[in-house]
């Protein structure tokens, strides 16, 4: 069987298979969970949320005993040095209050380990209010990247309708480049007969170089918005992409009422809950600049080994509280107490602020929505009756009762009012994600 798995032509299918699997068209589903695994800009929002998440933690840990140890090594010969060098070794003798003795003495070196224990007993409540304030930022972050994952599924959505209408545009106007050359072909006929004037021939040849121009806009365009999705999903240039054919949009879509729709974005907005945690964070920032009028007691335990060398050691212990209350610091505590201030109204202000943009989201989405599927039933039916009317004037045309320009602004108009459908039927998908985007629930409503 070895030689079964290195046939070059086993290998050749098992590879072909899965540039087929790989290569298969990607359904909305399939991008919107690329791109939220891809995309970058969500990866650094997750980072951000993490981080200050982390930052909570640490918060947190400033409740809990501290434990430092430290070890030094001093060589001095300041007097008091040396005098609490020999003190702390247990080495001091009565030769050593002699005056001379104690104003000259010899270098000393000491060994010191220190292991240090403290603990906040008060702190007039700044411990609390920091960590407070630290899991309100952590909070903000959270829904700040909830909020940009909102997002990033909108723009994807919407990619995603654009690329598919782009090659839908291109379908159209390759319709339209057939026909103008079908035209442009009988005329040369014709004119060959003797059936019609050479105007006819050039006018036909330029409407056919006229539909190439328009074709070759929608070519770069489908290239565009390919390269656009891409961009979104976090897609490598190199990678494979297909999508489905285009499909059309219901045009009965059910859409809820403007207030229940804006109910639902002042309460779900993932933005609007992270202006709010700000706000809280905002609250708990100015108790802690109010806390630097209460006085803190830390409690502290120590244990030092003292050494003249390395070798040797005593040992010895304290325990103590320390009371600390600042009396002046400059007005640095009124100026900052001012700025917590300022600052909890600047984000009540921007959360005003955020409340009436979401308004005006909904309402833009809502009554984009509303016009994009009255113009498209407009424009479906005018496809219908552009389509007949080429028929009819074609078959006119054919029988001489009628002009070639009148041909010509048939298969112009059918062009027209096909591209006017696809457009108004790209808006409806766009405006529909758009909307639940607005109101905060952009993740739950069905693939259209």
């Amino acid at each position: 069987m070895k030689w079964l798995v290195n046939s070059p032509i086993i290998l050749l299918l098992w590879a072909h298979s899965n540039v087929a699997v790989h290569a298969a068209p990607m359904t909305m589903r399939d991008v919107t969970h690329y791109a939220l695994e891809h995309n970058p800009a969500l990866h650094a929002a997750e980072a951000a949320s993490n981080a200050s998440r982390y930052r909570h933690r640490a918060a947190k840990g400033q409740r809990l005993p501290r434990l430092d140890l430290s070890y030094v090594v001093r060589r001095s010969n300041n007097p008091l040095d040396v005098f609490a060098d020999k003190l702390n070794t247990r080495q001091l003798t009565s030769a050593d209050f002699d005056p001379l003795q104690l104003n000259n003495p010899d270098i000393s070196e000491i060994h010191n380990t220190r292991l240090n224990l403290s603990l906040p007993i008060y702190t007039g409540g700044r411990l609390g209010a920091q960590i407070r304030q630290a899991g309100e930022v952590a909070s903000a972050h959270k829904y700040r990247y909830l909020r940009q994952r909102d997002f990033i599924i909108f723009q994807t959505q919407a990619a995603y309708h654009a690329l598919g209408a782009a090659i839908r545009a291109t379908t159209i106007t390759r319709d339209a480049l057939t026909a103008a050359k079908k035209h442009a072909k009988t005329t040369r006929k014709l004119v060959r007969d003797g059936r019609i004037v050479l105007s006819d021939k050039l006018t036909a040849e330029v409407y056919q170089a006229s539909m190439r121009g328009i074709h070759q806009q929608a070519l770069t365009q489908r290239q565009l918005a390919e390269s656009h999705l891409r961009r979104v999903m976090g897609l490598p240039p190199q990678d494979p992409l297909q999508i489905p054919t285009w499909s059309k949009p219901d045009a009965s879509i059910n859409i809820e009422t403007r207030d229940k729709v804006t109910q639902r974005a002042l309460t779900k907005r993932q933005d609007l809950s992270a202006m709010q945690a700000l706000i809280r964070a905002s609250e708990a920032g100015l108790r802690v600049e109010q806390a630097a009028y209460k006085p803190r007691v830390d409690l502290i335990a120590s244990n030092d080994w003292f050494a003249s060398n390395p070798a040797l050691s005593n040992r010895s212990w304290r325990v103590m509280g320390a009371v600390q209350l600042n009396l002046f610091a400059g007005g640095s505590h009124n100026n900052n107490i001012a700025a917590a201030h300022h600052e909890a109204t600047n984000r009540q202000l921007q959360l005003k602020n955020l409340e009436l943009d979401i308004l005006d989201e909904v309402q833009q989405a809502y009554e984009r929505l509303n016009s994009a599927i009255l113009r498209y039933q407009i424009a479906i039916a005018n496809v219908t009756k552009a389509n007949k009317t080429v028929g009819l004037v074609n078959e006119r045309y054919g029988q001489g009762r009628t002009l070639l320009i009148d041909l010509l602004q048939a298969e112009r108009t059918l062009l027209e009012t096909r591209n006017e459908a696809l457009a108004s039927a790209l808006t409806i998908k766009t405006q529909w994600a758009a909307l639940h985007l607005a109101s905060g629930n952009i993740a739950d409503p069905p693939v259209r």
